[in-house]
């Protein structure tokens, strides 16, 4: 017979954070044909923000990806070829 909750010792605690994955994240990941080896990785929740870095880096001549966290994956939303302009 087990021993009714009440009378035990020792609970449970509950987490005190939320474990709940964010997914509204974006993730801009940038290489240079100089440096293909060193890719620039950035994570932003803003899109526009994430939007203005990945033309930024792809003004400097980057490929660049643009992801979207879709649970525990990445997602490319929009691909840069390096001119500025999306492909």
């Amino acid at each position: 017979m087990s021993t009714p909750k009440n009378v035990r010792g020792w609970h449970r605690k509950n987490r005190g954070a939320d474990t709940t994955r964010n997914n509204s994240q974006f993730r801009i990941l940038a290489t240079w044909p100089a440096r293909p080896d060193r890719p620039a990785v950035r994570a932003t929740p803003d899109r526009a923000k994430a939007r203005r870095i990945a033309a930024e880096y792809a003004d400097q001549g980057a490929h660049v990806l643009l992801q979207r966290a879709r649970g525990f994956q990445w997602r490319t939303v929009e691909t840069y070829d390096g001119t500025g302009q999306p492909a």
